[in-house]
């Protein structure tokens, strides 16, 4: 049979399209089956190693196949710690999409109080890493039981989203922070929220350092702080805000910290 080159360009774009086809499908995906993830994840010997395992094909499919991610967590870990940590992944990741899906999953599928709570920290975490969601992401924090851990998911939501905020709004990012219930961490948030500013304008940084440390010994490591934040771009100019510290031991402090900050970036 003589070479045809039409012939040869029409069998070559079929073979294209019917690969695209089964692309599209799924049925030309590298990646091996769950069958075959899971089976790799049980050759593992170390027990920390497999459960990390379980949990990734867990939450590889959970898009596509909620109640087989589920049922990979509940056949595959025997310990119920391990399984829980499993559900709270798996709901975490749903809780991108489906906030309410998410919060089933914990009250549904997790008994014991200290893991679900766990789970709903979780959920808030991605809600506020992800979707950047502050109602959201306080709205889980608000189903844990425990009042220390409620308290300390609060503080991560509240902070989290004032640090990212204050690139844009400073006085909504300290608003923010004075929504926190306890003092110290709403203390913290601010200090988060200057660091965030400092890297951009330490002016500014400084001056809600004058604003909201009225206690001269807290207003000078803040201002220790924000030198140390502007060493990690520029150690000269970092050593000048210490110049402008007047007493002579924490201005030393001052240049130790800067230093110390600029030779680590």
């Amino acid at each position: 049979m003589e070479y045809d080159p039409v012939l040869s360009k029409s069998v070559i774009l079929g073979l294209t399209v019917i690969i695209v086809i089964l692309s599209l499908l799924g049925l030309t995906s590298n990646k091996p089956d769950i069958h075959t993830e899971l089976s790799n994840c049980e050759k593992l010997q170390d027990v920390g190693s497999q459960k990390w395992c379980y949990s990734n094909v867990a939450e590889r499919i959970v898009t596509t196949d909620p109640r087989q991610a589920l049922q990979v967590c509940e056949s595959k870990m025997t310990k119920n710690s391990s399984r829980n940590w499993c559900y709270s992944n798996i709901a975490s990741k749903v809780s991108e999409t489906n906030l309410d899906g998410a919060f089933e999953i914990c009250r549904g599928k997790i008994t014991a109080s200290n893991d679900r709570d766990m789970c709903f920290t979780f959920i808030a975490h991605r809600i506020i890493i992800v979707r950047r969601s502050l109602d959201e992401s306080i709205q889980a924090c608000a189903y844990i039981e425990d009042e220390d851990k409620k308290n300390s998911c609060e503080y991560y939501s509240y902070s989290y989203y004032a640090k990212k905020l204050a690139q844009t709004n400073i006085s909504g990012a300290l608003e923010v922070c004075g929504s926190i219930k306890s003092t110290i961490n709403e203390e913290i948030c601010i200090d988060l929220v200057i660091n965030a500013i400092a890297e951009k304008d330490p002016d500014t940084a400084l001056d809600i350092c004058n604003q909201t440390n009225p206690n001269p010994v807290d207003n000078i490591w803040c201002h220790v702080n924000v030198a140390e934040v502007v060493a990690r771009k520029d150690l000269d100019e970092a050593l000048k805000l210490c110049d402008e510290i007047e007493n002579i031991k924490y201005k030393a402090e001052c240049y130790g910290w800067a230093r110390k900050s600029s030779s680590a970036s």
